[in-house]
């Protein structure tokens, strides 16, 4: 590794720090508040979908708007914009929680604000990696920001009860402004400088693979985006609803470990792919690690309750999903120009809205409002009564329908190609 490629790994990793503080540090808010406001069990099963929902729902509309001027943006400029607006949103969060009778509709619309703009400063942070490395550093490079995120996801509950137990919010606040402040002074590492590399990143990429062929482009931006999808729709289901899954017949302590396990699949695979050979066929283990990840969706909610299987299902889940992310994202960046970047990144970041978002609507309240109602419908049109439909039940017949459509969904891109290939010669 020469001087410059050091130099520029050291820039990476500056920023790359305060980058993973401040999801972190966003996901503790969040979690904080969950745990403030929803400390009633019975409160909690009726209202979570609904705080999901409201907090993530404007980021739907507002992504499609970002995606349009993202790309046409300075990148320096919108890292300082968003730190801009993130402080004083964390600052009035942290005075209106700190009120006896704190407001839900302003906590819900500042939560709301915080998910945009931790979206928006994703989507910024991977278009910086072109812009920081050479295209062989891109696959260790996206390893090590796919654990900003895993990091925030396995660690952020932990953190916000510690928080929540031991300290109060002018520390929490505290911590946010260094946050803003280291984060603020690490991006000198994008200033004026790098005007001429940027310049000359955009004269590399602009001409690209796939102003060659605009069929054959589509087909695989359309692959990549499942791919993500399947990565997104295994996360939101270790996050979200695969808790109450597992309490029907698990302890809440195995329960809380089966869903580590799958984070620990995840980190063994960033592993594995930062150490592996480059030269690697990355559509063909990105669709054989969504046909796996499809078969585990189907194995966890068709088998019979047992912790072994569970152990083994959610590790092997965990594992082939961050391969489908990972693989998604060296094809992304090896590929798409970089003045195009950013709008595909916020395309993917609109997709794992939807996903949470339809995750939330499965989530307690929902399951029992309208799904099982819906598959007491379906199963009474084939002459089935009387069968004990529970959130157990519900919960399986979700990820039994995840692992069917992630199964068709790819053997049918695959046909496409195909055919379009033989088309072709």
């Amino acid at each position: 590794m020469n001087t410059t490629s050091n130099d520029n790994w050291k820039k990476y990793i500056w920023l790359w720090i305060p980058h993973t503080a401040l999801i972190v540090y966003a996901k503790i808010i969040i979690f904080y508040v969950i745990i403030l406001l929803f400390k009633n069990v019975e409160r909690s099963l009726e209202q979570l979908s609904w705080f999901g929902l409201m907090t993530v729902l404007p980021s739907m509309f507002y992504l499609p708007f970002f995606m349009r001027i993202v790309d046409g943006l300075p990148v320096k400029k919108v890292f300082q914009g968003i730190l801009l607006l993130q402080f004083p949103i964390f600052t009035y969060l942290c005075y209106t929680l700190n009120q006896d009778d704190p407001s839900l509709i302003i906590i819900f619309i500042l939560i709301a604000l915080d998910i945009a703009l931790i979206n928006a400063e994703s989507v910024i942070f991977d278009k910086s990696i072109t812009l920081l490395l050479p295209k062989l550093d891109y696959p260790k490079a996206i390893v090590i920001s796919r654990l900003a995120n895993n990091i925030s996801f396995f660690f952020s509950p932990l953190l916000a009860t510690f928080f929540f137990q031991n300290f109060g919010l002018l520390s929490l606040w505290i911590i946010g402004l260094l946050i803003v402040l280291a984060y603020f002074y690490q991006l000198k590492i994008l200033s004026s400088k790098n005007k001429v590399e940027f310049e000359k990143k955009q004269k590399e990429t602009n001409i690209s693979f796939f102003k060659k062929n605009k069929p054959r482009q589509n087909l695989l931006l359309i692959e990549l985006l499942f791919f993500y999808a399947i990565s997104f729709l295994w996360t939101n289901a270790a996050t979200l609803i695969a808790f109450p899954f597992f309490i029907h017949s698990e302890s809440v302590k195995t329960s809380g470990l089966l869903i580590t396990i799958s984070g620990l699949g995840v980190v063994i695979n960033n592993i594995y792919v930062y150490f592996k050979n480059k030269k690697t066929d990355l559509l063909f283990w990105g669709r054989l690690s969504g046909f796996i990840s499809g078969f585990m969706f189907l194995f966890l909610g068709l088998i019979n309750p047992n912790f072994l299987f569970y152990f083994i299902i959610m590790f092997l889940g965990g594992f082939f999903c961050s391969w489908c992310y990972n693989l998604a994202q060296i094809t992304t960046q090896r590929l798409i120009s970089f003045n195009a970047q950013g709008a595909f990144f916020t395309l993917r970041a609109t997709l794992n809205v939807i996903i949470t978002t339809i995750f939330y609507l499965l989530t307690g309240y929902f399951i029992k409002l309208i799904f099982l109602p819906f598959l007491n419908q379906i199963l009474s049109l084939f002459s089935i009564s009387n069968l004990p439909i529970n959130n157990f039940v519900a919960i399986a017949t979700i990820f039994v329908i995840c692992g069917v459509l992630i199964i068709l969904g790819l053997l049918v891109l695959i046909l496409i190609n195909f055919r379009k290939y033989n088309k072709h010669q």
